[in-house]
């Protein structure tokens, strides 16, 4: 379990939450209820994120003086993994292609695909190395064999 506070403000627009040792980790939302539950979700994602990239996360600090929201989020290894992976549609919308290519592409082992809790995701990584791999218009040529003698 991981445990910050974050100081939640108002303002003409909503509601601001800041994370007072993460600096990366801050939400907004309309409503106090919308806030807490952004900055909560924001607050698991940065820690999986230091977490997974071998960050050092800095030390919790709490002051008695200031008014402080404290939250505390749990961050799993599966939790990490599924933070690497989007769903089809999400990775046919990212490749501006249909989902049924996306499932062909995961066929032809061009995507890598995931499971979580029956749900089929596509990792992250994969999308983004098949965006920048080079690709011609169209279908691909068949190979023929040239067959006889020419002179």
């Amino acid at each position: 379990m991981f445990v910050y506070g974050a100081t939640i403000t108002k303002d003409d627009e909503g509601y601001f939450a800041q994370f007072v040792d993460i600096e990366a980790a801050y939400a907004d939302g309309s409503t106090y209820q919308e806030v807490v539950k952004a900055a909560a979700e924001t607050l698991q994602l940065v820690v999986a994120t230091y977490l997974d990239e071998g960050i050092p996360l800095p030390q919790a600090t709490f002051h008695q003086s200031s008014s402080q929201t404290i939250f505390a989020v749990e961050v799993t290894p599966r939790f990490i993994e599924e933070t690497k992976c989007i769903t089809l549609s999400q990775a046919a919308k990212e490749l501006s292609v249909s989902q049924g290519r996306i499932t062909q592409l995961i066929s032809a082992g061009k995507l890598v695909d995931r499971y979580f809790d029956g749900v089929r995701m596509v990792s992250i990584e994969s999308v983004n190395d098949y965006k920048a791999s080079p690709r011609k218009a169209g279908r691909p040529r068949k190979a023929f064999a040239c067959q006889g003698t020419y002179s």
